[in-house]
C-alpha cells in the first residue's frame, strides 16, 4: 500500500511549490535542509506504509476469519437442512401410516356394515319365515277351530243318534 516512486516525486514536488510560496526568499533553504526534509518525509512515509501493511495484515486475518465462519456456518446450516429434511421425513412416514391405519380401520367398518348387513337380511328372512310359520298357525288354528266346531257338530249329532237309538230300542 505504499505510494509509488512516481507518487512521492509528485507529493515532493507539491511541498516544494509550497514551500516556495510560503517562504519569502530571504529564508531560501539550504540543499542540506531540503535533504533533510525529503529524508524526514521518506521516513514518515514508510512509517504510514509499514502502517497500512500492518491494518492489511489485520484485514486479511479477519477476512480469513469471516470466510471460516462463513464455512462453519455454510456447513452448520447444511447439517440443519439435513437433519431437518430427516424429520419432516420421519414425520411423513408417521402420517402415511396413521393414514394406512386409518385405512385399515375404515376397511374393518366397512366389512362390519357388510356383515350387519348380512346380519339384518338374516333376520328379514327369519322374520319372514316368522310370519309364514305364524301364517301357518292362524291357518292351522282356524283349521282346527272349524274342525273342532264340526267335531262339537257331529258329536252332538251323534249324542242325538245314540240318543234316538236307545229310545227306539
Amino acid at each position: 500500500m505504499g505510494l509509488s516512486d512516481a507518487a512521492r516525486l509528485e507529493v515532493l514536488e507539491l511541498i516544494r511549490r509550497e514551500l516556495e510560496r510560503a517562504l519569502p526568499l530571504r529564508n531560501l533553504a539550504t540543499k542540506e535542509d531540503i535533504k533533510l526534509l525529503v529524508e524526514t518525509m521518506s521516513k514518515r512515509f514508510e512509517a504510514v506504509d509499514k502502517r497500512f501493511e500492518d491494518v492489511n495484515k489485520r484485514f486479511e486475518a479477519m477476512d480469513r476469519r469471516f470466510e471460516e465462519l462463513v464455512s462453519y456456518m455454510d456447513k452448520r446450516f447444511e447439517e440443519l437442512v439435513s437433519y431437518m429434511d430427516k424429520r419432516f421425513e420421519d414425520v411423513n412416514r408417521r402420517f402415511e401410516d396413521v393414514n394406512k391405519r386409518f385405512e385399515d380401520v375404515n376397511k374393518r367398518f366397512e366389512d362390519i356394515n357388510k356383515r350387519f348387513e348380512d346380519v339384518n337380511r338374516r333376520f328379514e328372512d327369519v322374520n319372514k319365515r316368522f310370519e309364514a310359520v305364524d301364517r301357518r298357525f292362524e291357518e292351522l288354528y282356524r283349521s282346527l277351530r272349524l274342525y273342532f266346531t264340526i267335531l262339537g257338530l257331529l258329536m252332538s249329532v251323534f249324542t242325538v243318534l245314540v240318543s234316538v237309538l236307545i229310545a227306539l230300542k
